[in-house]
């Protein structure tokens, strides 16, 4: 009779730990279900929250609307225009690798023009040196941050890495500057209200 009673408090004994299990992971399964939930009703709520704010605070949507599409509209690019830029070289020389620096650079002072009715804050492009002949000797891309009032000019000074070794540099910096003529072929051109243009390829 002991032996049958220990018998069947082993057995129950196990179907109480199997209840226990079962029971557990039921309830971990439950607990993960009612987390997905609550965190779908906190969306939920900001949701309904941000648009309660946009029923009672028209204004301050509004205005942040018109400054996304302002910004939006001072990045577009418009229609290709003419380049209203003209260049003239002033000097050009040969500046030497002061202490700290590697390079000595063909140098450049070269006056801007600006035809347009509208300031410029900035244009990037090609700089073409050309002899009287109207033959490109060399060129170099640039990207220029020099405001330029409509109307007006103003003087940029800049250039490239000099190699001796280069026939167009050792050429250009011994030619006179009568000689030289610059062609600018601007791709696009900042004005300073904010608009950005491309300008028409020759």
């Amino acid at each position: 009779m002991g032996k049958i009673l220990t018998k069947r408090t082993i057995v129950f004994q196990a179907v109480l730990v199997l209840c226990f299990i079962l029971a557990n992971s039921s309830y971990a399964q439950n607990v993960k279900y009612l987390e997905k939930r609550v965190a779908a009703l906190e969306e939920r709520v900001k949701k309904l929250e941000m648009q309660l704010d946009k029923a009672l605070n028209p204004a301050k949507y509004a205005i942040a609307k018109k400054k996304r599409k302002s910004a939006k509209q001072q990045v577009r690019k418009l229609s290709p225009i003419e380049s209203p830029l003209r260049a003239k070289l002033f000097n050009k020389k040969l500046k030497m690798a002061e202490p700290g620096e590697v390079d000595d650079n063909l140098a450049f002072l070269i006056s801007f023009e600006n035809d347009a009715r509208m300031g410029i804050i900035s244009f990037k492009g090609e700089i073409i040196f050309k002899d009287t002949y109207g033959d490109s000797i060399m060129s170099f891309e640039a990207d220029i941050k020099k405001p330029i009032p409509a109307g007006k000019t103003n003087t940029w000074f800049g250039g490239v890495v000099y190699d001796a070794g280069n026939l167009s540099h050792r050429r250009i910096l011994n030619m006179d500057i009568k000689n030289i003529i610059l062609e600018l072929r601007i791709e696009r051109i900042a004005f300073s209200d904010g608009t950005i243009k491309e300008v028409k390829k020759e």
